[in-house]
């Protein structure tokens, strides 16, 4: 499976995953605990099958010694940088409310493009080798039409690798701060002439957190309350990734104003 399929270290930590996985499976750790470390282990193999890509690449196309070196050297520094936040927050946690420096929360915002995006051309890289290695197998006897369809992916990787990019990229720089109103009408059949201008402002996934403070929240509610609705309903997802988040999710929420109220429910986060 290995010889025909992967590069030799990806069964190796494949196998990791699996005894890992079996050792959880038979000690009692909670299932966060279990999903957190199955999310780890796997970001820290998308790592090094990325770094070992670049490392190739670099060995193979530039060819002054200095240069190699100093190309793998600025790679080394930059994934080891990626890995403080990682270490930072298995160590001494993220607390949202506390006041950072901006380079700490620079640093924060673009790790979290940079796990998406380095995740996705990781696995992007993974399946150009897996597919690559499949056609092979099966060209023999067949090189002509095989061979378009091994350029045809080859040409493809490019994008592949480099989209997880930029849509994480644009999600968390420019996709974020783009907001609208939308207006729907909806119409229900014997609805009664008393609610039949009944307006519903619905706010769903705030997610409050590093890519959504409560000063930016604020700015959605009062564009809300401008809308003067009789009813507004907040259907979950209120805050990312910690209790600590909550106390300013809530305050900020306690903002909105309506005729007949605010409901909400939790959702599953």
């Amino acid at each position: 499976f290995r010889r025909f399929y992967f590069p030799s270290h990806f069964s190796c930590v494949v196998a990791t995953i699996l005894l890992f996985c079996i050792i959880i499976c038979l000690m009692d750790f909670p299932r966060a605990l279990f999903v957190l470390g199955l999310f780890v282990l796997s970001y820290l193999f998308l790592q090094t099958y990325l770094f070992l890509r670049i490392k190739a690449y670099i060995l193979a196309h530039v060819q002054s010694r200095r240069r190699q070196r100093l190309y793998l050297d600025l790679s080394t520094a930059f994934f080891l940088l990626m890995l403080i936040p990682l270490a930072g927050q298995a160590f001494f946690g993220w607390k949202f409310t506390e006041n950072y420096p901006w380079a700490i929360r620079f640093l924060y915002n673009y790790f979290a493009v940079w796990v998406f995006g380095s995740s996705g051309c990781s696995l992007a890289l993974l399946g150009h080798v897996f597919f690559s290695r499949t056609i092979a197998r099966g060209s023999e006897g067949h090189s002509a039409p095989i061979s378009d369809r091994r350029d045809f992916i080859k040409k493809g990787l490019g994008l592949a690798a480099a989209a997880p990019f930029f849509i994480s990229g644009y999600g968390v720089v420019q996709g974020r701060h783009r907001f609208q109103i939308d207006h729907f009408e909806i119409p229900i059949n014997d609805l009664s002439s008393d609610l039949s201008h009944l307006t519903v402002v619905q706010l769903s996934d705030i997610h409050l957190g590093p890519f959504m403070p409560a000063e930016e929240l604020a700015g959605y509610v009062d564009a809300v309350n401008r809308l003067k609705p009789d009813l507004v309903v907040l259907t979950g997802d209120f805050i990312a990734t910690s209790p600590d988040e909550v106390s300013p999710c809530v305050e900020t929420l306690a903002g909105l104003g309506s005729q007949y109220g605010v409901f909400a429910c939790l959702g599953n986060h």
